[in-house]
């Protein structure tokens, strides 16, 4: 119908047709009937039997001789074609997007999370096939960035609602499983979503949502990026990766949004909740440039409410790691600034938090910076020095 559509003057009927649709639409709405089941996706490969197999190499051998192209008799052709039922992604993604929040709510309509566990099941299937042997490459030129977002950003509303934990292995864990590009594709979406709904707008925040935010923590962590054998350890690019780390610090909106509960709205008093989190990430990931840079971010914005004393202990923890820092001289300026403003809030700091303080500050002065060489000789520390 589609096609007719844009065809009138050809398909004169079409326009009749989608005025029916149109006309059922409305009238089921209006109505209290339940809601309609959706379609559910077939598989989007299908496997040649031997016979098709080498019709189809024949006619690839026929080609390249026409053609004058080298040709192998054990060249290899995909035993694995797309099916003949292909799925709308187009319009399911524009579907699944507007599921309204009553039918997610509906614990009765058991046949919507089964719809979205089988487009998930041929999202993966579609991307990282079961046959796809390790470095095989496939034909497949579709682009499904759009259906991709709008089914995660999907399950992230479905987790946050069902909090049970085989509702987060049936959606999440699949996602966190892909080990190709696909993962972050989901990963991005999802992150995002699940922290704009349960994390800053949320009146309660559900009991597990650290525990879902940690396992979205982890798969990021072992992303080739944080790999420091390798030879672009610690470069976060990409269309997703620095989107996901700037998630996970709870940085990325940054205008602020007065009608959230919390964080983004300025108000970080509830920081306590997501500092475990942020606390392992720090301390994991703190030595690339980029992470330290969101980690800040997050102090600056939160330095009413961030505990000096954390703070202290994970610049601390990075500096003596012994880890290569890919940090440079803007870093150490911040964590300077950061520094003093805390010692302008705690005048009354204890001796062994100003200790701490210190240590922070003589690094930061053998590595150049000079803010902290001022700081290093202000009355606020002349007292840690003679203990």
């Amino acid at each position: 119908m589609k096609y007719r559509i844009h065809n009138l003057e050809k398909y004169s009927e079409a326009e009749k047709e989608l005025d029916q649709v149109y006309e059922l639409l409305n009238n089921y709405l209006k109505s209290n009937d339940d809601w309609c089941a959706l379609p559910k996706p077939d598989a989007p490969w299908i496997e040649l039997d031997e016979e098709t197999l080498q019709r189809n190499k024949e006619r690839e051998r026929k080609i390249a001789e026409i053609y004058n192209q080298w040709w192998h008799d054990d060249k290899v052709v995909s035993r694995w074609v797309k099916s003949n039922t292909p799925w709308n992604y187009e319009l399911a993604g524009k579907v699944v997007h507007s599921l309204p929040e009553k039918l997610l709510h509906d614990t009765t309509q058991t046949y919507i999370l089964d719809f979205l566990e089988s487009c998930l099941e041929w999202t993966i299937a579609k991307q990282e096939p079961s046959w796809l042997e390790k470095n095989q490459r496939f034909d497949d030129k579709d682009i499904i960035y759009e259906w991709n977002h709008s089914l995660s950003s999907t399950l992230a509303r479905v987790v946050g609602i069902f909090p049970e934990e085989e509702i987060t292995s049936q959606f999440l864990v699949p996602i966190l499983s892909l080990k190709k590009d696909t993962c972050w594709e989901l990963i991005y979406p999802f992150t995002e979503n699940y922290i704009y709904h349960y994390i800053y707008n949320a009146q309660d925040i559900p009991e597990n949502a650290l525990d879902v935010l940690n396992l979205c923590l982890d798969r990021f962590l072992k992303a080739s990026c944080f790999d420091k054998q390798s030879h672009r350890a610690g470069e976060i690019t990409g269309n997703e990766l620095p989107h996901i780390a700037k998630c996970l610090m709870f940085v990325s909106k940054d205008q602020v949004a007065p009608s959230a509960s919390r964080f983004v709205n300025g108000d970080w008093s509830q920081i306590g909740i997501i500092l475990p989190l942020i606390d392992k990430y720090i301390r994991t990931a703190g030595w690339t440039e980029y992470v330290i840079y969101q980690f800040l971010k997050l102090c600056e914005r939160s330095i009413q409410n961030y505990p000096s004393h954390l703070y202290a202990d994970q610049i601390l923890g990075l500096i003596s790691s012994g880890e290569v820092l890919n940090w440079d001289e803007y870093v150490y300026q911040r964590i300077s600034s950061l520094i003093q403003v805390f010692i302008d809030k705690e005048q009354t700091m204890p001796i062994e938090l100003r200790q701490k303080f210190l240590k922070i500050i003589d690094w930061l002065v053998d590595h150049g910076d000079r803010r902290s060489a001022a700081l290093q000789q202000s009355n606020f520390f002349q007292k840690v020095k003679s203990c």
